[in-house]
């Protein structure tokens, strides 16, 4: 029975796509279900910032029901991947149902830019065009500007907040792990930049260990096989393995890692496939 019915479905979802082969050009744009677009003037920073925002099927911010909370950098491209991903293992039941906001770029700055002037801690030399080191200017936008208005307009749980980043996102996730612990209850970190300013993470984990016997949050880090190799500049694997090892030793009670290393997996195509496999191992039910 169960076969006949999966079997009924694929025909039906098979049907539905012939049936509008002829028809395309009549179909409306595509929009994501559920969500909607912000913008967000930052009066820290000076900056505006839109936010997007989708809520899981069935939601209603009537009701008692608290959400868990995902945030995503990167929002152009992390988001829309993010909510079609999700949609699916969250309405069979899965996954627990959550509340996803990718935060985009400034307003009217080139996306790299952007990116690396927010995401990074410190002043590289090899990226000094690009203006970097205002992590913690950025951290605090997202905990005093942020976190209040999306908190203020959605059924949110404070104490299950997730913060997602990729590449120089990856980065600050680990930055604000270290600098900001509490302010969210798990972290994913994919192909995370540990290259960044002399491998500074490194030397703030030492520091952070000097100063503190825990480190309560759930960490999920993944890097792809082939992201140290002739395509790439940096050692992408083997600094993120070494960063997991160095952290993982500390032995902090309340810290609990999964690690993934990709097979195959490029710096282009650890996102995606990491982002799942942290929200299965955050969020099964």
């Amino acid at each position: 029975m169960y076969r006949f019915f999966i079997l009924s479905l694929l025909f039906f979802y098979q049907h539905l796509a012939w049936a509008n082969l002829d028809a395309t050009s009549k179909l409306p744009a595509f929009s994501l279900p559920n969500s909607s677009v912000y913008e967000i003037k930052s009066e820290k920073l000076g900056r505006t910032y839109p936010v997007f925002v989708a809520v899981p099927k069935g939601y209603s911010k009537t009701a008692k029901t608290k959400y868990p909370v995902v945030i995503v950098n990167d929002g152009p491209y992390a988001f829309p991947l993010a909510v079609s991903s999700l949609s699916v293992p969250m309405s069979a039941g899965v996954l627990e149902k959550v509340i996803l906001v990718g935060i985009g770029f400034s307003k009217g700055d080139n996306m790299m830019h952007s990116r690396i002037r927010d995401y990074t801690p410190s002043i590289d030399a090899n990226w000094s065009a690009f203006k970097p080191g205002q992590a913690q200017q950025y951290l605090s936008f997202i905990e005093s500007e942020l976190l209040p208005f999306i908190e203020a307009r959605y059924s949110i749980d404070q104490d299950k907040r997730t913060l997602v980043g990729h590449s120089a996102g990856g980065l600050f996730a680990s930055y604000v792990l270290l600098n900001k612990p509490d302010l969210f209850e798990s972290y994913v970190v994919l192909s995370g930049a540990f290259f960044w300013d002399k491998r500074l993470m490194f030397k703030q984990e030492r520091q952070y260990a000097k100063n503190h016997d825990d480190l309560a949050a759930r960490v999920y880090f993944a890097v792809g096989t082939h992201e140290t190799s002739k395509r790439y500049p940096f050692q992408w694997l083997e600094d993120q393995t070494e960063f997991v090892k160095q952290l993982s030793d500390r032995r902090y009670a309340n810290l609990n890692i999964k690690q993934d290393v990709i097979e195959e997996g490029l710096h282009e195509t650890t996102f995606p496939i990491g982002f799942m496999r942290a929200m299965q191992w955050l969020y099964s039910r």
